[in-house]
């Protein structure tokens, strides 16, 4: 075999075939509460983590996950907070609550809620305590000046976070993945400061508890 030479082949060869459509499974409209308990020995702490399946950045009208990641802020962001002002400075019952969305996907986002309660309360009887909070914000917004700060605050963060060029190339290259444009990330904090109160109402109607699935973790019985 001596004196043979690789041949190489240069040059862009044409398709053989047009790549097939991805089927991509849908799970079912949810139209019932879904609610999982799990006991364990190892567990000392219960916790409640509830879930909302909601429109991803790429799924959702414009403006829709923007609106949810605001909303997601004013819920749980930080310890001043409405459910952490409601909930744990107020009532007592719980230790801490947070509440984040996740809207970089190709389908369906989640938004979700998580929460310790206090001695004595229920991960359950928090659910609930969290549903009349929803409902009482529902019905009468957030203040205007709660608004403004979230929007500050959101901007702020992410404007330092992208100061590393790891989490610059992290949140580009989930976002383009997931269907998104340079020009959609370009308007993101337009976007974020455009979202209006009625928007935020329209986001919090997600959540609804017919919706949405709730974990409750307890200790063994």
């Amino acid at each position: 075999m001596k004196g043979l030479v690789p041949r190489r082949e240069d040059g862009a060869k044409a398709a053989s075939a047009d790549a097939p459509a991805r089927g991509r499974v849908q799970d079912p409209p949810a139209r019932t509460h879904r609610a999982i308990t799990l006991r364990d020995g190892q567990v000392r702490q219960p916790l409640l983590q509830r879930l909302h399946a909601v429109p991803s950045a790429h799924t959702g009208a414009p403006g829709e996950a923007e609106a949810l990641e605001l909303l997601a802020f004013l819920l749980g962001g930080d310890e001043t907070s409405l459910l952490h002002e409601r909930l744990v400075r107020d009532l007592g019952c719980a230790t801490r609550v947070r509440a984040a969305y996740w809207g970089t996907a190709f389908d369906q986002a989640s938004f979700h809620i998580r929460g310790t309660p206090a001695a004595g309360t229920t991960p359950d009887a928090l659910d609930r305590a969290i549903d009349a909070v929803l409902a009482t914000v529902q019905a009468n917004g957030f203040p205007a000046e709660d608004i403004a700060r979230a929007k500050t605050q959101i901007v702020a963060k992410a404007l330092f976070a992208r100061d590393s060029q790891v989490q610059l190339a992290q949140w580009y290259g989930m976002s383009l993945c997931c269907g998104l444009s340079i020009a959609d990330l370009d308007a993101w904090q337009r976007t974020i400061e455009a979202v209006t109160p009625e928007a935020l109402g329209n986001a919090l109607r997600m959540l609804d508890r017919q919706t949405g699935v709730s974990g409750y973790l307890l200790e063994a019985a």
